[in-house]
This record gives structure tokens, C-alpha cells and sequence, in this order.
């Protein structure tokens, strides 16, 4: 019986503490060189539902860091991120779309992903918008601006 307790009483600390994992912890991590335990902490708020967690999961798939470099994984981060609202990865979204990285080429889909993150403030968005929005038709941007207010409905019920 003592050594029953033993182990529950060791496990029991580990699991409050891998619960009480913040942001600021794993991004410390991760500035500290120690990007797997950063990985292994962002991937526990993400399977909790943080959207920034789960953006920069996004990241470490799309370099190759810690993780084998994987970009439909590194989208599917970067969506469930966006859909969720974090304008960071609204514009890592767009981006992939502008630069077909891991998605074939779609600047009507990319221009809806920069409306949406330059809307909640995301500079680098603004900035994309400009420079693929010169190289589209009137049909294409009004087509991009009602994905966005589309997306801003169903966001809003």
C-alpha cells in the first residue's frame, strides 16, 4: 500500500503541473533554446483550445522545428486558430493562400484571410492586402470581401 501512494502522490504533481503550463512559459521555453519542451507545452493549451498555442504549433510544423516539417499539418493549426479568431493566424492563413505553401494558390481565399486579420489590427495583413490586392480584378476583391462578412456572420451567431 505504500508504494501505491508513493506513485500516486508522483504522478499526481505532475499532472497539476502540465495543467498549469501558461503562454508566457512555453514561449519562454522556446526562447530559451528549448523548443521541445515549448512544442510539448503549446500542444497541451492547444488540445485545450488556446488559439495562440495552437498558431504557433502552426509555426514549429511549417519550419521543421522539433517537428518533421509538415505543411497541411501546419494549415490545419493555422486554421483552427483563425477560425477562431486570432488575427496572427488569420494573416498565417492568407499567407499560405498568396504563396500557395501547402494549398494551391487562391488570392480570392488569401484576400478574405488579410481582410479579416486587418481588421482586428494585424499590420503585416494590411500590408498583403495592398500588394496582392493591385493584382486582382473588382470581381475577385468584392468576391474576397463577402467571404470575409460571410465569415464575420456565421462567427457572430
Amino acid at each position: 500500500m505504500p508504494v501505491l501512494f508513493c506513485l500516486i502522490v508522483l504522478i499526481f504533481p505532475l499532472t497539476v503541473v502540465s495543467e498549469d503550463v501558461s503562454l508566457a512559459d512555453a514561449q519562454k521555453a522556446y526562447q530559451d533554446g528549448e523548443h521541445l519542451k515549448a512544442y510539448k507545452m503549446w500542444r497541451s493549451l492547444a488540445d485545450r483550445g488556446d488559439i495562440v498555442a495552437m498558431n504557433n504549433l502552426g509555426f514549429l510544423y511549417e519550419q521543421g522545428v522539433v517537428v518533421n516539417k509538415d505543411l497541411n499539418k501546419s494549415l490545419d493549426y493555422y486554421r483552427k486558430s483563425a477560425e477562431s479568431g486570432f488575427p496572427t493566424a488569420q494573416y498565417n492563413v492568407g499567407e499560405a493562400y498568396a504563396e500557395g505553401r501547402g494549398v494551391k494558390k487562391d488570392n480570392i481565399i488569401a484576400l478574405k484571410w488579410f481582410i479579416l486579420a486587418g481588421t482586428r489590427g494585424d499590420k503585416d495583413a494590411i500590408n498583403y492586402y495592398e500588394r496582392i490586392f493591385e493584382k486582382m480584378s473588382k470581381e475577385e476583391v468584392e468576391k474576397a470581401n463577402a467571404l470575409a462578412r460571410n465569415w464575420r456572420t456565421k462567427t457572430k451567431k
